[in-house]
Parts: structure tokens; C-alpha cells; sequence
């Protein structure tokens, strides 16, 4: 794979809301706000080159508004020691005297007084035209070695290595998270590795009590593509299908028209494809977007004659959150002014969730609170489908957010018929729904998720926010098409994938 600044991909990329009507609801806390004229910035905002500090003092009201009122993380930031004085009182000592204050430099002190505090990869602080911008948080990248063990019974021994210290047949005695399910090497093969948020050269593992220092190497990731770009392959039996992004574009943007046709395609895989004995999905490098178009595909298996996105579209959102998305939701005047905004950015003030927001900002404005609802679904119920085939997912580093969940709603669907193949994913879907909350003067956006998915805890894939969803066959660009013919044994699909290590196909 070719090396990339894998943040490159930050969910910028701004992940837009799906479910906005629930079916099962619990009211966990309410309490009164104050109603701010809330803003969120797009594809035209300037951040301010330089602003004063009454200006900056204003801003910094305005984010903790915003985090008070919309963020639903802001509770652990408190837990994990936050405090809004110490963060006022940092900007006071170091501007407070300053005639004028640059902004850029601003956004990186936001971020990494946060990241002190906050383990959420959607939050980022944003720049001109969402190009800008500062995460508050790290990503978590699979370093590997070329060694391999084989699994016998309880114990795991080593059958392949490049280390001339370690004797093949010596018994790995280290620990269990360090070994990654690696089948082109052989069958209950393991490579030996380490997920680290630290960039690393080396690192200590144990064979036969005694430990050695490894190389271990960093795979890097393909090409980003901020625009939607679709490609399909097809053979007899198997399909190919790749989306760099489900994010839907803006009403004034070059791509809208592009990635209204590409979404559509990708919504109508769960239709076109049935037939087909294997699915196989690349999403790597894909930074995230509308989770809508990413599980549509798997609803749309579940429906004896399924229509599309736009007519299934209040099906979809009652059977997923029925079955699916247990989630903490928070609403307030900010969040329901940022939605409806973020819609009418979209040209969608037709839309069905577009009118619910704005019947619900009407029916707050008349007593304003702040309320966290939680959400109850069936998570253990079988769901009958009409697709008999597998689904194959590539997932990368930079696989964010609405891509993380995509295979995840994929294996509640279609069980142990769906794989995932490749590396872990970014690692920034344990908050979602998504809206880039800007501050007025500056022009300087906070990216806040407005929901908490608990629907997470269901699934032994997912790692934790940072880590992300764990492949069930790890694998190296260069072992990815052989990987993905185990599970297919389609030789012409083999040939025809020939360089997926390169990029997208």
C-alpha cells in the first residue's frame, strides 16, 4: 500500500445525521438552555485571518455552548478532568493582552487542549472549507513483523520468521493481542504484530520466556479521494464494488451530481447483486458520510422486492433503529438548529427528516432543554433475508465512520456470511451524527457528535473508538487479493483485482 498521511481522511468530512425519528425511547435527562443563534460552516467558509481577544473571549462562549448543549461526549470530558476555567484562563494568560491574535494556531491549541481530555475521532477543529484542521485525538495503526506462528491446540508456535534469534517451533509465550489471524500463511496462522497509537520501529515480544526486539513495519494505506468515486468489477460469480466516500455533496458543489449518481449505484447493491455468490465491498480510504447509503444495501436483503434509498427510506430508518441502533441521543435548540441548517446546505428542505427536525425545533422553542434520550432495539432477533451469498469487506486505517458501520450492520444482518479483510479501520463511530458547529467571529468550526451508539458493545469486531473494527483476516496490501480469494475461490476475479494493493479498483 502506498504511504499517506492516513489523517488525512479525518472525518471531515463531516458525517451527516441518519436516524432522526426512534421507535423505542426512554427519556434519561432534560434541563433547561439558553437559545443561541447556532451556525455551522460548509464548502464556503473562511476562518478569520486574525481576530481581537474580545472576539476570541466571544468564540470561546460560544464553544462551550456548543459542547455544553450538543456535544454528547461532554460528560466525559468532565470525568476525564476537563474543566471550562482552565481552559478559559490558558487563552486569557497567553492573549488577553494581544492587540490581534492569529487564528490558525488557535484551532491547534483548541485541539490539543481537548485531546488532553477526549477519546472521540470525530472531534476535530476546522479550518477554511473543512481543509484546515486539527484532531484532538490519535488513530491507532497495525505495526507488523514477518514473523508467524501456527495455532496446536492451546499454544502457538513459530513457522515462519526473518529473525535469526528465533528458532522455528519456538512456542510464543507472549500476549494473545499481539498475534492477528492471518490465513494466506497457512491455516491457523498468525502474524505476530501490535496495534500502536505511537509510531514505533520496534518492539519487545516473547518466545520460550525469553523476549526479543522485532522490527515491525507500518503497511501505509492507499490514495484518498475526497470526492465519491465508484468503480464495479464483475464476474460470474462474484462482484467487485468500490466507493472512496459516502459523504453527500453540498448543493453548490462540482461533485453533487456525480455523487448523487454513485450513492445511488452503491444504495442498489443489496437489489442488483443478489444473484451473485460474492459481494465483495472496498471502502478502504473511504472517509466516511451518510450512513444511510452504507446500510440500505443489507435492509434492501432483507426485502422480498425492495425499492430504493428515497422510497425505502422511512422503512430503513424504523428497521434499523428497531434492530440495530441502540444509541444516547442528545437534543437541544443547537443540535436541531445545526440539522436543519446541515439540510438546507443540502438542498433537501423537501425532505422527510429535514421537516421532523424542524417540527421538533418548533416544539422545543417553547420550553428549551436540553434532553438525552436513550434508545432500545432488538438487537437479538433473526432477521430472514433473501441473499445467500457472502459479503466481503476491504477496510483500512482510513476507513471512517459511516464505513465502520456499513460491515457492522452487514454481520447483524447476514451473520457469519459477511468477512472483513485488510487492517483496522480508523476508529471513530463511537460517536456519530456529526455536524461541524462554527464559531462566529473566528470562523473556526468544532466538529460534535450529537449521538453515543451503544450498539458497539454486540459486536466482537470493534475495539474500542481509536482502535476500530478489527478485520476477521488481517492482511497486507501485497497478500490482499489472495486473502480475498480464499473466501471466494474465483480465479477470474483474482486476475481481474490484480494491483488492489495500489488503489481502489
Amino acid at each position: 500500500m502506498k504511504d499517506l498521511k492516513y489523517f488525512i481522511c479525518l472525518t471531515l468530512i463531516i458525517v451527516s445525521s441518519f436516524c432522526c425519528a426512534f421507535a423505542k425511547q426512554t427519556l434519561i435527562s432534560s434541563e433547561p438552555v439558553e437559545v443561541w443563534e447556532t451556525f455551522i460552516s460548509n464548502e464556503e467558509t473562511r476562518r478569520k485571518t486574525f481576530i481581537s481577544y474580545a472576539e476570541l473571549s466571544d468564540d470561546i462562549d460560544y464553544l462551550f455552548y456548543y459542547l455544553k448543549t450538543a456535544y454528547a461526549g461532554y460528560s466525559e470530558l468532565l470525568q476525564n478532568g476537563f474543566s471550562e476555567k482552565n481552559f478559559r484562563e490558558h487563552f486569557k494568560e497567553k492573549y488577553e493582552n494581544s492587540e490581534e491574535i492569529e487564528t490558525k494556531p488557535i484551532m491547534k491549541e483548541f485541539a490539543d487542549f481537548l485531546s488532553r481530555f477526549a477519546k472521540d475521532n470525530h472531534l476535530f477543529i476546522l479550518g477554511n472549507n473543512a481543509q484546515e484542521w486539527n484532531s484532538a485525538n490519535t488513530f491507532a495503526i497495525f505495526y507488523y513483523t514477518n514473523t508467524f506462528v501456527q495455532k496446536t491446540e492451546d499454544s502457538f508456535h513459530v513457522t515462519q520468521t526473518d529473525s535469526s534469534a528465533i528458532k522455528t517451533g519456538a512456542k510464543f509465550t507472549g500476549k494473545t493481542e499481539n498475534i492477528f489471524y492471518y490465513p494466506t500463511k497457512g491455516k491457523d496462522t498468525y502474524r505476530i504484530g501490535i496495534i500502536s497509537k505511537q509510531k514505533i520501529s520496534d518492539y519487545n515480544f516473547s518466545f520460550d520466556g525469553t523476549e526479543f526486539s522485532l522490527p515491525v513495519y507500518d503497511d501505509g494505506n492507499i490514495q484518498v479521494s475526497f470526492s465519491p468515486k465508484y468503480h464495479e468489477i464483475e464476474t460470474a460469480s462474484s462482484i467487485y464494488i468500490s466507493l472512496s466516500s459516502f459523504k453527500v455533496q453540498e448543493n453548490n458543489s462540482k461533485f453533487k451530481k456525480g455523487s448523487e449518481i454513485v450513492l445511488k449505484k452503491f444504495a442498489d447493491i443489496g437489489k442488483t447483486w443478489r444473484n451473485k455468490k460474492n459481494i465483495i465491498i472496498d471502502l478502504r480510504s473511504n472517509n466516511g458520510g451518510e450512513i444511510g447509503y452504507g446500510i440500505y444495501p443489507f435492509y434492501a436483503m432483507t426485502q422480498e422486492n425492495p425499492q430504493n434509498y428515497f422510497s425505502d427510506f422511512k422503512k430503513l430508518n424504523n428497521f434499523s433503529n428497531n434492530f440495530f441502533f441502540e444509541q444516547l441521543q442528545t437534543t437541544s435548540p443547537a443540535t436541531l438548529q445545526a440539522h436543519i441548517k446541515y439540510f438546507e446546505n443540502l438542498g433537501l428542505t423537501k425532505s422527510w427528516y429535514y421537516k421532523n427536525y424542524k417540527k421538533d425545533y418548533k416544539i422545543n422553542l417553547k420550553n428549551p432543554q436540553k434532553l438525552v434520550d436513550i434508545q432500545h432495539c432488538d438487537f437479538l432477533k433473526e432477521i430472514k433475508t433473501y441473499f445467500n451469498g457472502k459479503v466481503i469487506f476491504l477496510l483500512d486505517r482510513s476507513s471512517f465512520s459511516a464505513s465502520e458501520i456499513s460491515p457492522l450492520f452487514a454481520k447483524r444482518i447476514l451473520g457469519g456470511n459477511v468477512k472483513i479483510i485488510g487492517e483496522n479501520s480508523a476508529g471513530c463511530i463511537q460517536f456519530g451524527d456529526v455536524l461541524p458547529y462554527q464559531l462566529p467571529n473566528s470562523g473556526i468550526a468544532i466538529s460534535l457528535s450529537c449521538k453515543r451508539n451503544t450498539f458497539l458493545n454486540h459486536f466482537e469486531n470493534w475495539h474500542g473508538e481509536q482502535y476500530g473494527v478489527f478485520p476477521d483476516y488481517w492482511s497486507l496490501g501485497c497478500d490482499l487479493n489472495e486473502t480475498i480469494f480464499l473466501e471466494t475461490n474465483d480465479i477470474e476475479m483474482r486476475e481481474k483485482l490484480k494491483n488492489i494493493e495500489f488503489r481502489l479498483l
